[in-house]
């Protein structure tokens, strides 16, 4: 691989640290490459993350393909041990428990929220100002809790003292979370059905210490369920309307470390046992803590709606089954322990704690390491006076490795005279700075062929100096003749197509190799359900033969995964001049580029802004008088864009909340297909919304959050006139072109290294 994005060294370690302003911690531990869990969260920098690694992970570097993750710190089985705490020493190597680490790590850092989840359960909802004000919530909504939840009087049916929250919440009526009761099952979708009404107001007077968010997808559920029910299901919308539902005191519910907020007055019950299996853990951890916050008037509930989806990593059901075998036979008998658990009159806190844990210990719910005196008074005393040995952290200096291509000969049918094909004249340029001898044009028999030479990226700049980004066709009229003979076909090793994918397809180009690398949807003009079922299984059989499926975009990436299940190469647009227009603007420049219809641009009031405002397209040699673009998105990609974003010039575009507010979130789909909804999609996605225009708002801003203009890092965002304003005035725009000069270096090398790897297959 040629990327190395997060990378250790020293000096950098303490300036990350001493930069971390975070109040909100998320807390993870892994043996895994970073996921889509953890690239969301790099995109709210409100938030720091802790990733605890173990020694059967990383070694050297912990990679994430983007400029952005100075708030991800990731702990490797060395910074551990540097810690230099005899409670770090003592904890046990493969183990969930390392996990304890990043609380600890999180508190020492000053950590008011803590966020304990996994590296499958991702954010619906990642983007800050991403929703407007709903019943659906995301992670940022509970940054304050003074706010009303819904509860209700505790009953007990045939002695069970527990509730299910499944079936109140939307799950399917016979679902129940891992750790509940088997004995108690029955009826548990029931005892409750009305009696959830009883408004509770959480203050200071009244505070709480765990809310866990349920999962989309596949939720936490014990291997029996998975067994004998059927999964993946969502919860379906209820009548609760407020953020959460709050236990009780006396009524019992397994809490996970999947997705689970914990606020300071219930850190000292974060600790994950170490002598049970990683499947009992947590679930041992929330009992134990629901019986002392009970002791200590403290609350634990549940929040309303999923703020995340899982994809659950691989498992085996029946290995799951024998590591929870303690759940199901013990789980009933420490109920009616923690039932019966009475703290000694004027204990102290950590008196009372450390009593409980020795009474599980001598009832062979835990082993001694667990109850260890010194191991548990630490755990008393972890808001007191715990503080980490060391710090440790990372940093990301990019790093580019040259990588050498095998040579090959590459041809592109996606000229039609009149039709845009921009992209496909970039990845040639590409290719060709790869030395890769690349044709381009339709397949019209002549005499005549060329190929992409050396001089056109210095034609691009100079010949068409007074056109602008999309005069691609006048341009390459000039420059290049398209009618490639059919002996030039032959002789090429690999066709690649943008703008018409299915043209690649062609039976009569079943001996080539194929890169199937859409420019748009890689459905266009599949509506029809037989069609498209035939291009899916096509496109799967050439996954698995010797071609790619690629995508330029992480919209495209995750709208094909949708429909196919198919996981695509990454070839992002990295633009045609990336090394000829050398965008340095003038001390004096004022000048804004919009980039918008005018009916558009007059919601903005732009013209009042104090800058001069370009409505029209600029030429290249003029680009410096410009200090940035103002651009308003009418779809999920846009070539546009990312050539501007290409050159690094600040970007200012709207939130998703000032998108929705102003009838913004049309997008062009609806021009591919009257309707997106005719095939279904794949059965297991983790998808939680169809990308189709005939879906809910919600719908609509999910898949928003994966257009350019908010995957794209660097780009700022604004939420309405006044804001834009006060961000064009006050943001340093030159910090800002170099972290996107990081980033177009990285999405570059990402590029070189998807076609690198591509033709290599094609070698073996």
């Amino acid at each position: 691989m040629i990327m190395c994005l997060i990378k250790r060294g020293s000096s950098s370690v303490k300036k990350i640290l001493s930069d971390l302003k975070c109040k909100k911690w998320g807390v993870l531990t892994t043996i895994n490459e970073p996921s889509e869990a953890v690239r969301r969260f790099s995109y709210d920098p409100s938030w720091c993350v802790v990733i605890l690694g173990d020694v059967d992970s990383y070694k050297t570097d912990y990679k994430l393909n983007s400029s952005l993750g100075s708030n991800i710190i990731f702990l490797n089985d060395k910074d551990q041990l540097n810690i230099g705490s005899p409670f770090v020493n003592a904890l046990p190597w493969r183990s969930f428990g390392r996990k304890n680490i990043g609380y600890f790590y999180a508190i020492a850092h000053g950590a008011e929220i803590i966020y304990d989840f996994d590296d499958d359960n991702m954010h619906k909802f990642w983007l800050q100002d991403s929703l407007p004000k709903t019943d659906m919530k995301t992670i940022n909504d509970f940054n304050s809790l003074d706010m009303t939840f819904k509860t209700f009087k505790p009953l007990r049916q045939n002695g069970c003292q527990v509730f299910n929250p499944y079936p109140y919440l939307g799950g399917p009526t016979k679902s129940w979370p891992r750790g509940f009761p088997l004995d108690c099952l029955r009826g548990s979708n029931e005892i409750y059905a009305d009696s959830i009404n009883l408004d509770i107001k959480i203050d200071n007077t009244n505070p709480i210490g765990v809310l866990q968010s349920l999962a989309e997808n596949e939720p936490d559920v014990d291997a029996i369920y998975r067994l004998t029910q059927i999964t993946p299901f969502n919860f379906k919308p209820h009548k609760i309307k407020e953020p959460g539902i709050i236990l009780p005191y006396g009524i019992y519910t397994p809490y996970n470390a999947q997705a689970t907020l914990q606020f300071p007055p219930a850190y000292w019950a974060l600790y994950l046992p170490i002598s049970v299996s990683g499947r009992v853990s947590d679930i041992l951890r929330s009992y134990i803590a629901k019986r002392l916050f009970d002791i200590f008037k403290i609350r634990a509930g549940f929040i309303s709606y999923p703020l995340v989806v899982q994809i659950r990593n691989s498992h085996n059901f029946l290995a799951d089954f024998n590591a929870e075998i303690p759940l199901y036979k013990k789980v009933s008998v420490l109920l009616n322990y923690l039932d019966s658990y009475e703290p000694k009159k004027n204990a102290s806190g950590p008196e009372i704690i450390l009593n409980l844990w020795i009474g599980l210990y001598e009832r062979e719910y835990v082993e001694e390491k667990d109850s260890d005196n010194n191991q548990s008074s630490a755990r008393s005393n972890i808001v007191y006076n715990f503080k980490v040995g060391q710090t440790v952290s990372l940093t990301h200096p990019f790093q580019e490795v040259t990588s050498s291509c095998t040579q090959k000969k590459l041809w592109s049918p996606d000229y039609i005279e009149g039709k845009e094909i921009g992209p496909s004249l970039d990845s040639s340029l590409t290719l060709h700075r790869l030395r890769q001898k690349v044709y381009i044009g339709s397949s019209i028999d002549s005499d005549k062929g060329k190929a992409i030479d050396k001089e056109i990226s210095n034609i691009v700049i100079n010949k068409n100096a007074d056109k602008m980004l999309d005069s691609f066709n006048k341009l390459l009229s000039d420059i290049l003749d398209y009618k490639i003979t059919q002996k030039v076909i032959q002789s090429t090793d690999v066709i690649y197509c943008h703008s018409q994918p299915s043209v690649c397809l062609q039976k009569k180009y079943k001996d080539k190799a194929i890169g199937f690398i859409p420019g748009t949807r890689y459905n266009s003009n599949k509506c029809k359900e037989e069609d498209w079922k035939l291009l899916n299984k096509a496109l799967i059989d050439l996954q698995d033969g010797h071609g790619v499926v690629g995508s330029l975009s992480r919209f495209d990436s995750e709208y094909l995964r949708h429909y196919t299940n198919l996981d695509s190469k990454p070839f992002p647009v990295v633009g045609l001049v990336e090394d000829k227009a050398n965008y340095q603007p003038k001390k004096d420049a004022k000048t804004i580029l919009f980039l918008g219809s005018k009916t558009k641009s007059q919601f903005l009031g732009i013209d009042e802004l104090g800058f001069k405002i370009e409505m029209n397209p600029l030429n290249y040699k003029d680009l410096n008088n410009i200090v940035a673009v103002i651009y308003i998105p009418e779809d999920f990609t846009s070539y546009k864009l990312t050539q501007f974003y290409s050159m690094n010039i600040p970007i200012f575009s709207p939130s998703l909340s000032f998108l929705g507010k102003n009838n913004l979130l049309s997008s062009s789909l609806k021009k591919i297909c009257k309707s997106l909804t005719s095939i279904r999609p794949y059965i297991q996605t983790w998808h939680p919304f169809d990308p189709s225009e005939a879906q809910s708002t919600m719908s609509q801003l999910y898949w928003w959050q994966l257009s350019d203009s908010f995957d794209l890092p660097h780009i700022v965002h604004f939420k309405d006139e006044k804001d834009l304003a006060q961000k064009l005035r006050t943001s340093d725009l030159s910090v800002i072109r170099e972290k996107m000069k990081t980033e177009n270096q990285i999405r570059t090398a990402l590029t070189k290294d998807s076609w690198c790897s591509f033709l290599s297959k094609i070698e073996q």
